[in-house]
């Protein structure tokens, strides 16, 4: 999710004289508005009642979008609270509030000015379980707000789904994130360990027989639909996204019948090994025929990778499949001649890849 902040500069209340302990003399109230992913912060006298508050947020926010909007309470109990916005639920606010405060740029800065996030961080985060049927690509989303390990999200999927064929006709046997494709070992966020990143909103349940790089691709396509993006945003849930720059990329080659190439980028998938990327190719190629296509290893600039279980990134961010039946050498010769073309330069340059390392000639 792209986010837009404006922040109003806060004050430090606190006098050079005071332990760094000591209370900030102002309250630090949180404007958001899902619709257009803003946010913004103020600070009010923290003597002032809840009206008197959200009387003052028309005088004092900088940007015009929260001067207009209107807010119908103030949540929250400790030194850092957010106002209510017209027509949002308070859980859905929550949600929002606790996403933005948690994070590391605004956590750092309140800190800064001596606010305790304690409450905040308290907060048990809900999640949604997205249940998808990979055969008829039918979907439910399912909000999970008291569940803190993966066995306790599995055991509630017939409890809280409503579809009647993906809570009875499927079992589930793990969770992953969509965006990483790794698999999920925990979901409630250690509370005390605020210098964690913070935990995904949407984690995928793994039908049983399936893979996670299967359900995850799937996931993807569904995460990206209008009408998933606005359901995720009504109940105060921020959208998935994968990181603009790619971890690595992978050249694919036909040059047995269609002579077609593809680049495929590796967003995601941080731990990814040679058989996860095989996999991934066989879900995610463009061409049918890249797609159908058999390979056997992935070789970079310098040589073959042979192992399976090898960490790709740990190796090259820039590689090449080697179809059934094509040597590593003759591949590498294809690979090098596109990856080292103007065009292919440039389109990775734009992803924050570059393929420097096939300039240089290899050994046999």
């Amino acid at each position: 999710m792209k986010t837009h902040i404006a922040v109003t500069p806060l004050r430090d209340t606190q006098q050079q004289s005071q332990p760094s302990c000591t209370p900030p003399e102002a309250t630090a109230l949180l404007l958001i508005d899902p619709h257009s992913n803003r946010f913004e912060l103020i600070q009010v006298n923290n003597e002032l009642s809840d009206a008197d508050m959200l009387s003052q947020i028309s005088r004092i926010a900088t940007h015009g979008l929260f001067r207009s909007q209107r807010f119908v309470g103030i949540i929250g109990a400790s030194q850092v609270r957010v106002a209510l916005p017209h027509g949002m639920t308070k859980r859905a606010c929550l949600r929002w509030a606790r996403s933005i405060l948690t994070t590391d740029p605004v956590r750092i800065m309140l800190t800064k000015y001596g606010y305790d996030l304690q409450e905040w961080f308290s907060i048990r985060p809900d999640v949604l379980i997205l249940l998808l049927d990979l055969a008829s690509k039918r979907f439910e989303l399912v909000v999970m707000d008291s569940c803190s390990t993966v066995e306790e999200c599995l055991q509630q999927i017939p409890v809280r789904a409503k579809d009647s064929f993906l809570k009875q006709q499927q079992t589930y046997v793990g969770l992953c994130d969509p965006m990483t494709v790794e698999p999920c070992q925990w979901i409630e966020a250690n509370s005390a360990a605020k210098e964690n990143p913070p935990m995904p909103t949407v984690f995928v349940a793994i039908p049983k027989g399936q893979s996670a790089i299967e359900c995850a691709t799937l996931a993807r396509s569904i995460l990206a639909t209008k009408a998933v993006v606005q359901t995720l945003h009504s109940h105060g849930f921020p959208v998935p996204t994968l990181p603009s720059v790619s971890n690595a990329v992978v050249l694919l080659l036909d040059p047995h019948k269609t002579r077609r190439m593809e680049c495929l980028r590796l967003d995601g998938l941080t731990k990814a090994t040679v058989a996860h990327v095989l996999e991934y190719i066989r879900h995610t190629a463009r061409e049918p025929a890249l797609r159908e296509q058999s390979y056997v290893a992935l070789a970079n600039a310098t040589g073959q990778v042979a192992t399976s279980s090898l960490s790709v990134l740990e190796e090259s961010r820039t590689w090449v499949a080697v179809p059934l039946g094509i040597s590593v050498r003759k591949c590498r010769a294809m690979a090098r001649s596109i990856y080292t073309s103007a065009p292919v330069q440039q389109m990775l340059q734009q992803h924050g890849l570059d393929a420097n390392e096939w300039r240089t000639p290899s050994s046999p």
